[in-house]
């Protein structure tokens, strides 16, 4: 990294830096993160520990439910769909919130501004911080399914635009459009940038897990979790905006007056994003469907089995099966497995000599029997 005569301020992270000719490596660049990460720390924290306690609860409630440990309080599938979509969408508004808010810290650092004033700017720019996230995800979602390559390449280029919203000041397709002309040129060096911190956030992830897993308490896996997002997530904001302060450095400023023809280019390509979006939830629900009813089948196999297993037992003690599987039960004590599905006992018919019997489970979703006897199974 060459130095110029001049030296100038950088006003997005308020630290005396030199015009440079050339971009500073991903090592470099995450040093002067860490050097702004430990001078700031309280302040970052600061603005982090509301949204990330909300969060952090939020999603332990969602876990609990989604594993039934509410079933006393909350069983009804409905409610428990609208109870979880609310969570889903309070998250969402507070993640958004709290990310705004700690690029504004990291922006600025003005004694003046304290927590409550830096959310208020950063509740003004919500609507515009969310209508970027929709239009670079439906233009990378466009980009994907033109083969995947295009994809790659637009979430590159359009990995600033929040970053230019809040230093900038620019909105929607001029914000996407402006990151592409900083990352115009450049752009296996961007991707080397965002290669590095993945590895580094993969690298800190796996010895959490680690660590976690030998801790079988629930509640301090989740405080872990909880300490970790805490921590990590301002030193991975300051990493990421100094990427975009390199770019921006390097560009210098310009006046940026985006073509007409590439905006209605890339609007085209987020129509396509959008059309896709239906077609994928479709393609989601179905496989989500078909999961399930793989595993329901599976289960009414193994069950089955166990219940083949308890004529067994039967048999062995009076030598003569069951006229019913309500006399399996009774007479050995037992709970018997149900259809996952209906929560219907399974078909079992006694032969005429009650020395053999048939059982049987209908399986998804051709409704296919399936069945077995003391000596063979068969369909």
């Amino acid at each position: 990294m060459e130095n110029i005569q001049q030296i100038e301020k950088n006003d997005s992270l308020k630290i005396e830096t030199p015009i440079v000719s050339s971009l500073p490596s991903a090592v470099e660049t995450f040093k002067r993160a860490w050097g702004i990460y430990k001078q700031r720390l309280c302040t970052f924290l600061e603005i982090m520990i509301i949204p990330i306690s909300i969060i952090s609860a939020l999603v332990f409630l969602m876990d609990a439910i989604a594993e039934g440990k509410l079933s006393k309080f909350i069983s009804d599938p409905l409610v428990i769909f609208s109870i979880t979509s609310f969570f889903m969408i309070v998250v969402f508004v507070i993640q958004s919130l709290g990310q705004i808010a700690l690029l504004y810290a990291i922006k600025n650092d003005q004694k003046e501004d304290g927590v409550i004033k830096i959310y208020k700017r950063a509740w003004s720019k919500m609507l515009s911080y969310w209508w970027i996230c929709l239009l670079s995800g439906f233009i990378i979602l466009g980009g994907f399914l033109l083969f995947v390559v295009p994809g790659i390449i637009f979430s590159i280029w359009f990995a600033f635009p929040i970053f230019i919203l809040i230093a900038d000041d620019l909105k929607g397709m001029d914000a996407l459009l402006k990151s592409k002309e900083y990352v115009k040129g450049r752009w296996m060096n961007a991707f080397c940038y965002f290669f590095f911190i993945g590895a580094v956030l993969l690298i800190a992830m796996l010895i959490l897990s680690g660590i976690l897993f030998f801790l079988k308490n629930v509640l301090i896996q989740w405080f872990g979790q909880f300490i970790f997002e805490l921590f990590l997530t301002p030193l991975l904001t300051i990493y990421l905006f100094s990427v975009f302060n390199n770019f921006k450095q390097l560009k210098g400023d310009f006046i940026f007056t985006p073509a007409k023809k590439e905006k209605i280019t890339f609007i085209c390509m987020a129509i396509l994003g959008i059309l896709m979006v239906p077609i994928l939830a479709t393609l989601i629900v179905f496989s989500l469907n078909h999961a399930r009813i793989e595993a329901r089948n599976a289960m009414r196999e193994t069950n089955v089995i166990q219940i083949q297993t308890n004529l067994y037992m039967y048999y062995n003690k009076y030598n003569k099966y069951p006229i019913s599987l309500d006399a399996l039960s009774s007479e050995l004590s037992l709970s018997l497995p149900t259809d996952p599905l209906t929560r219907q006992p399974y078909q079992y018919k006694l032969q005429a000599d009650e020395m053999d019997y048939q059982l049987c489970a209908q399986l998804e979703p051709k409704k296919i029997q399936k069945c077995i006897s003391s000596e063979e199974m068969n369909y």
